[in-house]
């Protein structure tokens, strides 16, 4: 028997006018969830050409008026709450009656902040395992203006850029070696990996221009000159990097 539910498309008529909301909610119920973009958008708070700010409850689903009725907007973060408008990307955005789901590529990356650059490396390299594949089909969903190829080849590089900062957080690269030609120059960022064996995943040291560097982190003025970044690689995580978590996003 064929479910009809399964033939409702959430995204009909979000965008424009059109006003529908693509989150969960019942008929006539006073809690309606849904995305909510980074502005211009129309009454229910979502364009789906729009990065991502959080998730607000009170929306109004339908055409005419605009959003004038108390929307209470829920932002997911880390430490300090954010209080800047960056937004965030939707690798996977999807939807069916009842449900709204959107992942945040950055997100396996966040427990640097916790001082655990470790758990970091563990939750990437699964997700460049389960979600890529050398295949026709090898991205699971989205590809979204190749965002999802850029996160594989940033967490292969082992140097993942922070969106709206000027950080990128460190982890061990696949390869033994990367150099990457800045731009137009003849300047050259090299990163060298000395492994314990073949698949070690897990920088017990650093070396960044020949200078000790003991934190997961690089500013982009370091390295955008020109740097030679050298890693230890090991098979079990040390305490390298646990001491000196990136800086907020409030600091100055």
């Amino acid at each position: 028997m064929t479910s009809f539910a399964s033939l409702v498309d959430p995204f009909h008529g979000v965008d424009g006018p059109g006003n529908c909301l693509c989150g969960p909610h019942l008929p006539l119920s006073l809690v309606r969830l849904n995305p909510q973009v980074l502005p211009p958008h129309q009454t229910n708070g979502y364009s789906s050409h729009r990065p991502i700010l959080g998730f607000t409850h009170t929306n109004v689903s339908g055409t005419g008026g605009f959003s004038r009725y108390g929307n209470i907007r829920i932002t997911p973060h880390t430490g300090l709450p954010r209080l800047v408008h960056h937004g965030f990307d939707r690798a996977d955005e999807r939807a069916s009656p009842g449900f709204y789901g959107v992942t945040m590529l950055h997100m396996p990356w966040l427990y640097h902040y916790a001082g655990r650059p470790d758990l970091s490396v563990g939750r990437v390299r699964w997700a460049m395992e389960r979600f890529f594949r050398p295949a026709r089909d090898g991205l699971d969903d989205n590809e979204d203006m190749g965002c999802q190829s850029a996160f594989y080849m940033a967490s292969a590089l082992g140097l993942y850029p922070l969106m709206g900062q000027d950080l990128y957080w460190l982890a061990a690269p696949v390869f033994d070696e990367v150099r990457i030609r800045l731009g137009e120059t003849d300047r050259h960022l090299v990163i060298l990996a000395d492994r314990e064996s073949d698949r070690s995943p897990f920088i017990v040291a650093a070396e960044l221009n020949g200078q000790p560097l003991d934190r997961a982190w690089l500013r982009h003025a370091e390295i955008a000159g020109g740097a030679t970044l050298r890693l230890r690689v090991a098979d079990r995580p040390g305490d390298w990097g646990r001491g000196r978590p990136p800086p907020s996003p409030l600091a100055t």
